[in-house]
Order: C-alpha cells, then structure tokens, then sequence
C-alpha cells in the first residue's frame, strides 16, 4: 500500500493546492485570450461550461508537463486539474465580468 492511499483527502488537498496554483498561473493569459470573444454573449452558466470545456485542455497539458517524472502523478492529478479548472473558471469569468460592468456603465452613462 503506497503513502497516498493513507493520505487523508484533505491533506491530498493541502499537497495537490499549490501545485494547482502554479497551473492556474501558468495557463491564465491563455485561457483568458483563448474563452474572451464568445462568453460575452453567454449567461453565466454557459459561459461557466464553455470556460470549463476549452480550458481543461490546456490545464491537463499542463498538469502532465509538471508531473511527467513524478511517481505521486495518478493520486494528484485528478485533483490538481479539478482545483485548477475551478480556479481559472471563477478567475476568467470575474474578469470578463468586471470587463462586462464596465462596459455597460459607460454605455449607460453615454
């Protein structure tokens, strides 16, 4: 029986966060430039899938970058890509929508 399947599933958490964030950080500017033009016509649940489903390809990607010569890579990966696709999905669509807010108060205002 390996260490990981003795591992609670929240210090599997505290192990696999960092590493989540450092993926989030590495594919953000893509992500961004990659969901952009077509969620600004969504509602929020479907932007929130469309994000989800065009991103995952560049997190797993990435994900398997950093854990190629990793022996932890079967247990973590899974988990490293649910907490990076959360991550870029509430930061993406905060963006878009501060982005959103200011375009239609200048829009109002004019």
């Amino acid at each position: 029986m390996s260490l990981f399947n003795r591992l609670s599933p929240v210090k599997l958490r505290q192990i696999a966060a960092p590493l989540a964030q450092e993926v989030t950080q590495r594919v953000h500017s893509a992500a961004l430039c990659l969901v952009t033009p077509r969620v600004s016509s969504m509602t929020f649940p479907q932007a929130r899938g469309y994000v989800r489903s065009k991103v995952g390809g560049l997190v797993r990607t990435e994900i398997s970058q950093r854990l190629a010569h990793s022996t932890i890579a079967d247990q973590l990966a899974p988990l490293i890509l649910e907490l990076s696709l959360e991550s870029l999905t509430q930061i993406v669509l905060g963006q878009l929508l501060k982005q959103e807010r200011v375009i239609r108060t200048s829009r109002i205002a004019a």
